[in-house]
């Protein structure tokens, strides 16, 4: 290897690391004993105890500028893991005499004297020295699944992950400037770390690789080991959401320590210094329903709208330094209208998790029990920034009386929630079908009313297209029967349309009007209707023949 290309690694890995100057002239002498043998007998001949592959202290300092101290670059070099400074530790070489400096295999690996790529990228000049993130929160699988999508390049070459559970902090260090200088970015195992005997391994990491050139992930299911010193390096803690099957040990945070990372120079969210509580009630999850799923009559569709600029001005800071507000929406409506489905494409479209809670499940007969139960959940939307869901919200916001009938701990409840709602900063969808139930006094704490009716006869057949999957015209399906003579919810469509689907598929006939109509006089069963409504002329035959469970009609017809 010449000596302009040595020349130019070293000052490749210098500038991915964000070291200092003269680590690049040092990084080039310590490699040339590596590569060249006369460098190397020189070397060793010049040495006051004829170390091999080492560079004393005076002869460093003779190669290196006038201006440059070896003992900075010494210490950053160090700090990597690619040099070892011989003659100081008791299980050095060498005991006796002046300090030596050589490379250690992460150095060799790092300039690419060892089994590494050969041309490792070299950092843009626009390109700044960045923080480590640290994600935590979600199990180890789940955070491994988030690093593959967002940095797949990390898991192109060797072990997918750096591990260093058995490793010095030098010996890690020196790993994660190999894989960042080959690759340009890292992603670190954190989690094998995490048990006390190997905790202080995360923050010498941490201290030791605060800058560089390049992403840098650390992977921990607790922030605890990390806050201190991403509070000193100005690392990034990043809160992953907890998949709702996974559970994690409580960690004791210190407030102090949360107060400084959410007021610090790089202000962190309480989600994302402290983690969310785990929850038997209920968990945030991501939902992928999107705003032109919704199939709601058009003047409906402008109040979601307006619904949606509304809670993105309040879920902001005000023109008035105000923080924000909070955002409460009540959506009214019989079931299968959409509710639900509204509340989700809110919260897709804000980039927010939902949290859905159906009310009755939290209701106890124990004095104090429902408040605590309600508590824990509200707390857990507003640091995790999710959407609350309250379904059959008349359930607890029924109004209140006087008789003292044995409703005295509902009443206690109520007052809670109206108190409650009064301070929630998040966004809030409660949904129900009995507003006349619902006390007076939480209309007003509501930000937003609306009132989703039963699909008008274009959306009904809007959605009948959907529901059926079908992308053309044709007599097959008559969508203006079913969509004229049937005043039906959305959620009775859906309900209908699947099981057509799959009778159609099961009998192995294409889906038709009959089909839909039978299937259809399920769903009226079970809305207490007159399943006879189905039986409409000329499909009246086929119709009566697959309630039967016979499709000889149908196949006569064929």
């Amino acid at each position: 290897m010449s000596a302009p290309d040595l020349s130019r690694r070293a000052e490749l890995v210098a500038a991915r690391l964000a070291l200092p100057a003269p680590c690049a002239l040092v990084l080039t002498a310590l490699s040339r004993l590596e590569l060249d043998r006369d460098a190397a007998a020189e070397a060793r001949a010049e040495d006051e105890h004829s170390r091999l592959g080492a560079l004393s202290w005076r002869t460093l300092t003779e190669r290196l500028p006038s201006a440059s101290s070896p003992a900075v670059a010494l210490r950053a070099l160090a700090d990597w893991g690619l040099v070892q400074v011989v003659g100081q530790e008791p299980n050095d070489p060498v005991l006796l005499g002046s300090a030596a400096c050589r490379l250690t295999y992460a150095g060799r690996a790092t300039l690419g004297l060892a089994p590494a790529p050969l041309d490792p990228p070299a950092p843009s000049d626009t390109e700044a020295p960045s923080p480590w993130e640290i994600w935590h929160g979600a199990g180890r699988e789940g955070l491994v699944a988030d690093a593959l999508e967002a940095h797949p390049e990390a898991f192109s070459a060797g072990p997918l992950l750096l591990r260093g559970d058995e490793l010095r902090g030098a010996s890690l260090c020196g790993r994660v400037a190999e894989r960042l200088c080959a690759e340009g970015v890292v992603v670190v195992d954190g989690t094998l770390l995490e048990h006390p005997k190997h905790g202080w391994v995360v923050e010498e990491l941490l201290w030791r690789t605060a800058r560089a050139r390049g992403a840098r992930v650390l992977l921990l299911t607790s922030p605890s080991p990390a806050r201190v010193a991403a509070m000193v390096t100005g690392a990034r803690l990043r809160w992953r959401e907890l998949p709702a099957q996974t559970r994690r040990d409580a960690a004791s945070l210190d407030p102090r320590l949360t107060e400084r990372l959410m007021r610090g120079p790089t202000p962190h969210s309480q989600a994302d210094a402290c983690g969310v509580p785990d929850s038997e009630l209920a968990q945030p999850r991501r939902v992928k329903t999107r705003w032109e799923d919704l199939q709601v009559p058009e003047p409906v569709q402008r109040q979601l709208q307006q619904a949606l600029m509304h809670a993105r001005y309040r879920l902001t800071t005000q023109p008035d330094g105000r923080e924000s507000l909070g955002y409460r929406l009540l959506l009214s409506g019989l079931p299968g209208t959409g509710k639900s489905m509204a509340a989700e494409a809110l919260a897709s479209t804000l980039g927010r998790p939902v949290m859905k809670l159906d009310l009755s499940s939290v209701l106890s007969k124990w004095l104090g029990e429902t408040e605590r139960f309600l508590s824990q959940i509200f707390e857990i939307a507003e640091i995790s920034g999710a959407v609350l869901v309250l379904d059959e919200a008349d359930s607890l916001f029924r109004q209140r009386d006087s008789s003292g009938s044995g409703r005295d701990g509902l009443v206690t409840v109520v007052s809670y929630l109206l108190a409650r709602l009064d301070r929630y900063v998040g966004l809030l969808v409660a949904t129900t079908n009995r507003t006349r139930d619902l006390d007076e006094a939480f209309f007003r704490r509501f930000d937003d009313f609306i009132v989703l009716p039963v699909p008008d006869p274009a959306t009904r057949r809007a959605l009948w297209r959907q529901q059926l999957a079908l992308t053309t015209e044709g007599p097959e399906v008559d969508l203006n029967l079913l969509a004229d003579r049937f005043a039906l919810s959305g959620g009775l469509i859906r309900c209908a349309a699947t099981r057509a689907r799959a009778w159609s598929s099961g009998m192995g006939l294409p889906m038709s009007t009959a089909i839909v109509l039978a299937s259809l006089s399920r769903e009226l069963e079970k809305s207490d209707r007159d399943p006879k409504e189905v039986l409409i002329d000329p499909h009246r035959g086929a119709v009566e023949q697959l309630l039967r469970g016979s499709s000889r009609w149908l196949e006569r017809e064929e």
